[in-house]
């Protein structure tokens, strides 16, 4: 009998500690949406600084195709510019000048798995901390 209550209060204590450590985090994961709010909110938890933000990007366009038929380059109607479409980006994740570059990659792969398909962002860091 003493041996099954061995067996059995490991398997307890592993429940335990699951239910305490890793139901809040999947709870909130089940719970996220590409919403802006909660994505700068998740990322804030997730890396520990208040120093994150994120604003709308810059769009480039109207978009037309040039003469050329060449797919990478396009042509703004207003102002006749040829832009690269990678120098366009629908919005800004701004994090603390002193994090680090793993520290932004953890960004980059949070945001990749939450925002929606087909919108592009840049990471830059110029926050600095004032206070």
């Amino acid at each position: 009998m003493a041996w099954i209550k061995v067996f059995v209060s490991y398997i307890h204590n592993i429940f335990i500690s699951l239910r305490n450590n890793y139901r809040p985090d999947t709870i909130r994961l089940a719970y996220m949406t590409p919403q802006v709010n909660m994505i700068e909110e998740y990322l804030k938890d997730a890396t520990g600084s208040d120093l994150i933000e994120i604003i709308d990007g810059e769009i480039l366009g109207p978009w037309l195709f040039t003469d050329h038929n060449d797919n990478e380059f396009y042509l703004d109607q207003a102002t006749g510019y040829v832009f690269n479409p990678e120098d366009s980006y629908d919005f800004n994740i701004r994090v603390a000048t002193g994090l680090s570059d793993e520290v932004t990659q953890y960004i980059a792969a949070i945001v990749n798995k939450f925002k929606l398909p087909g919108k592009n962002f840049i990471i830059t860091k110029d926050l600095t901390n004032n206070g």
